[in-house]
């Protein structure tokens, strides 16, 4: 699929799970015995055929470089295309979180300088085993201009607490983000596609803060003029963004009916 450029954002909240990132990202927290959390998203990204991911960080990413070496495991250590991360120019040893059209806008050049037509951005800590082939099929079905990705969840289910969610219509299209202290069912899974050169549009028009996050500051704030389509993610998720939410999904891992050899 070299008509899409990957890109994982690292820019994820700890602050309830700090006693893990003192010293990494969430992105390099040792998960399922040999595993990082990292793995899954560069996993999704090489299985759907995306040979280009740009990867950005924030700080404390040398555990993330060592366990990743330069891609390598996912065959990203090439010439041509690959595995390109990106460190924060400026802030760099503040511990204030910036936001992520900030640091992404920091190499923007790198983005504007590409080929591929369309550009898909997942973060790390949303584990699942998604393909990214079957939400561009429905982008182009729906001729959406921006498609997000979501997951209908039970109202119980607590690991989604601190989760934004979005509200969609009955044609399926996002129309509006509840915030994380409003439960919904339709987990925001802070993936979204749309072209490339719509992403550096947006970026180039919104006056850049140090909290401004794409999506929840940009991306809605085009739903009136722009076509949102929401694609509802159906398999296995779960959100490491907290010590209790680490502990109990590491406990899933040991139950048979979630994991075995014939999944």
């Amino acid at each position: 699929m070299n008509n899409i450029l990957g890109v994982i954002n690292l820019n994820e909240k700890e602050d309830k799970i700090h006693e893990l990132t003192y010293n990494r990202p969430i992105a390099s927290i040792p998960f399922a015995g040999r595993y990082r959390i990292i793995d899954f998203a560069l996993s999704n990204m090489v299985n759907s055929k995306i040979d280009k991911v740009f990867m950005f960080t924030r700080n404390k990413y040398r555990s993330l470089v060592d366990h990743i070496e330069h891609g390598r495991p996912w065959d990203l250590d090439r010439k041509n295309e690959g595995l390109f991360m990106f460190n924060p120019l400026i802030n760099y040893y503040s511990n204030v979180r910036r936001g992520d059209m900030d640091i992404i806008r920091d190499y923007l050049d790198y983005i504007f300088y590409t080929k591929e037509e369309y550009i898909i951005i997942c973060p790390s800590n949303m584990i699942c085993t998604i393909n990214f082939r079957d939400v561009l099929k429905k982008h182009l079905e729906k001729k959406a201009d921006i498609t997000v990705v979501y997951k209908n969840i039970k109202e119980s289910d607590e690991m989604f607490e601190d989760c934004d969610s979005i509200a969609i219509d009955e044609d399926g299209m996002a129309i509006d983000l509840i915030r994380k202290k409003k439960r919904h069912n339709n987990v925001f899974m802070e993936t979204f596609l749309m072209k490339r050169k719509l992403f550096i549009d947006l970026l180039n028009k919104k006056i850049l803060g140090a909290d401004h996050d794409l999506f929840k500051d940009t991306v809605l704030e085009l739903k009136n003029n722009k076509n949102i389509y929401a694609y509802e993610y159906k398999g296995y998720l779960v959100c490491i963004n907290s010590i209790k939410e680490y502990f109990g999904r590491s406990l899933d891992l040991l139950s048979e009916d979630r994991f075995n050899s014939h999944r």
